[in-house]
């Protein structure tokens, strides 16, 4: 009988290997599908109003610094407290929410909600750089994402502060962490420090960030000795320089106003 000649065997290219993965392997398929979820679970808080009972109209809706025109309103901001807070950064964003949309609660509500989900996917990258599989992110960042603990930050006007530090928090860290993997990753430790400082500009909760970066440290397997505190000095430096602020800022004021402690 005559041979047949079988056919070469033609490689799979990369492209693919690509259209073979699943969803559930796919990283951006992924983070898309928990942002959705996370988007649902949370989106009545686009019907809520503001709670002027609970300090909203000090920050917003009776608050002179966010409604005063130009460049003065901005230096107010950046010069002084509001209800025994140094907060200059969601201030500025109720400003340009006030003068863009008036009082209309539903703008403010859809920046704390795309503030969160932006806080969700960070937390995605960040267990993915911890080498976390796939699947084990999207259900840690879906847990942080619909978790009753950020409810009252999304849903509360005046939280927007909780929201903007820790996108800033949550950016900064990240940065570090490419700092620390990558090699000559130098740039990612100015753009780490930049995202803490303008983290300390939106709630005085980020001065915890240089703690956490020895954690960092310990978790790439670098020896924790004096030499890891004395290189993040800027960092602890302003850490301090934040913390004597709102302390000093939080005195002050709980004198004048018995009630306020």
């Amino acid at each position: 009988m005559p041979r047949t000649r079988s056919k070469p065997v033609q490689p799979i290219t990369p492209t693919q290997i690509q259209y073979t993965r699943k969803f559930y392997e796919k990283p951006m398929e992924m983070a898309l599908l928990v942002l959705i979820l996370t988007f649902f679970a949370l989106s009545p808080v686009l019907k809520n109003g503001f709670i002027n009972t609970w300090d909203d109209e000090k920050y917003v809706t009776s608050d002179p610094i966010i409604q005063a025109p130009g460049l003065s309103g901005v230096g107010a901001m950046f010069t002084h407290q509001v209800n025994g807070s140094y907060v200059p950064l969601p201030l500025l964003t109720f400003a340009i929410e006030y003068h863009l949309f008036g009082m209309n609660p539903v703008p403010f509500h859809v920046t704390n909600l795309l503030l969160h989900l932006l806080c969700t996917f960070l937390v995605f990258r960040l267990l993915l750089m911890f080498r976390l599989d796939l699947r084990m992110a999207a259900f840690g960042a879906l847990l942080f994402g619909i978790h009753p603990m950020h409810v009252e930050s999304v849903a509360w006007i005046t939280e927007r502060k909780d929201v903007l530090y820790g996108a800033f928090y949550l950016t900064s860290l990240l940065m570090y962490l490419k700092h620390l993997q990558t090699p000559r990753g130098n740039r990612y430790l100015l753009l780490c420090f930049l995202f803490f400082f303008l983290s300390l500009l939106s709630k005085i909760e980020a001065v915890t960030l240089p703690l956490v970066m020895l954690l960092f440290d310990y978790f790439e397997n670098r020896k924790l000795h004096w030499r890891r505190v004395t290189e993040k000095w800027p960092f602890f430096h302003f850490s301090l320089l934040i913390g004597l602020i709102g302390i000093f800022i939080i005195y002050r004021v709980g004198i004048r106003e018995a009630h306020f402690l």
